[in-house]
Order: C-alpha cells, then structure tokens, then sequence
C-alpha cells in the first residue's frame, strides 16, 4: 500500500511566523522564532490527529487543517 505524506499542513502552519522574521531580520535573532515555530508546529499535529479521526482519514484531516490554518492566519 502506498504511503501517502501531507506536508501542506505543516507548511502553512511556519509560513506566516517565516514572513514576520524575514520582515525584521534585523531586529530579531534565529533563537526567537524556535518557540513560536515548535507551538505552531506541535498545534497543528494535535489538530490534525484530532480531525483525522474524526473523519476516519488522514486526508481529510490534513485537508480541514490546512483550510483552518488558512482562515486563522
């Protein structure tokens, strides 16, 4: 059976925390953005395990975090 991997949850869940460093590079340090990623990140596999069992599909999950991450940022 083939193994199929999401990454669009995870992406969009660092995407926004990337644009805010990359705007003040110069104001802040890599350390500083370690925590908000690590949050992001560890909130978005708890949303997404939530609703793929709910749905009874990974997909499914993936798909439905990925459209409330969108709408949350």
């Amino acid at each position: 059976m083939k193994r199929v991997r999401f990454v669009h949850p995870w992406m969009l869940a660092i995407y926004p925390i990337l644009f805010l460093f990359s705007h003040n590079i110069g104001e802040l340090s890599l350390d500083a953005i370690v925590w908000p990623v690590a949050i992001s990140l560890t909130a978005t596999a708890l949303l997404w395990l939530v609703l793929a069992k709910i749905f009874r599909s990974a997909e499914k999950g993936a798909l439905l975090t990925s459209a409330l991450l969108f709408l949350f940022y």
